[in-house]
């Protein structure tokens, strides 16, 4: 069952079988303080807390790229100091990673993907079983318990309207979404969202600076489970949550100078 717009705590999964090091385990809050903007380089300081863990490596991280926005996170991921690899077949999924990226990208195409690849139920029993994810727009809606619309089918013939009205995805996220919420691609734009204080119940932390956000076709949470709670609001709205090691947007911080996003998810990945 969820509450429409609901909020409660859900605390983490155990970590993925790969393991691995604990990337910014200094950051004692939800997301460290300040600007938290994404250095241009590679931050040296990053890579050596990240090669500093228990397991003495850096974290690897798997990113989706069957389609989409990948090559993005990737950039910023390395950034971060972690390693990166591609998941586009099944037998990638055999590499050893410690935790998940769905990129943002077009949902349909991204679901039927992973169906005709045999990638969809292994994925779904990794996220299952703790595998630390993070998941940005169409990544939020292959997570989502519940998928709402059909998204944007004018100038689309019957057959691909038919087509493009489904999204059969992974339904780990006890959350509902409604596709193309926040409009059109040329409708896309940016904004800054309030970072909500101790990923609580929705207030938003007065003591942070704000998080710039991208829309780009964006779903909307309409509804959240009890396991579910807000990480990012905008206009009292959450547009970032978290259940267990789940992390997931409706925006894209690939594209906007911030890593508090980023530094969330891997503060999940050991």
């Amino acid at each position: 069952m969820s509450a429409r717009l609901g909020g409660g705590s859900g605390g983490p999964h155990p970590a993925s079988e790969g393991g691995g090091a604990q990337c910014d385990a200094e950051s004692a809050a939800l997301f460290p303080a300040g600007e938290g903007g994404a250095p241009t380089e590679p931050d040296a300081d990053a890579e050596a807390r990240c090669a500093a863990g228990p397991a003495s490596r850096r974290p690897v991280i798997a990113v989706l790229a069957v389609q989409g926005a990948f090559i993005e996170h990737e950039r910023r991921l390395r950034q971060l100091g972690c390693t990166t690899v591609e998941l586009r077949q099944a037998s990638d999924l055999r590499r050893g990673f410690d935790g998940l990226v769905l990129p943002g990208g077009e949902s349909t195409a991204q679901s039927k993907l992973l169906r005709d690849l045999g990638m969809l139920d292994p994925l779904r029993e990794l996220i299952t079983a703790g595998l630390p994810v993070l998941g940005t727009c169409a990544g939020l809606i292959l997570l989502a318990a519940r998928v709402e619309g059909t998204g944007d089918l004018r100038g689309l013939d019957e057959a691909r309207a038919a087509g493009r009205a489904r999204v059969d995805g992974l339904r780990t996220l006890d959350v509902t979404v409604e596709r193309n919420a926040y409009g059109r691609q040329l409708g896309s734009f940016h904004a800054q969202g309030a970072l909500v204080a101790g990923g609580g119940a929705g207030t938003p932390d007065a003591g942070t600076a704000p998080l710039p956000l991208t829309f780009i076709r964006a779903p909307r949470i309409t509804a959240m489970g009890p396991a579910v709670h807000p990480l990012v609001t905008l206009d009292g709205q959450p547009v970032a949550v978290q259940q267990g090691a789940q992390v997931a947007a409706a925006f894209h911080p690939e594209l906007d100078d911030d890593d508090r996003l980023y530094r969330r998810f891997l503060d999940l990945v050991r």
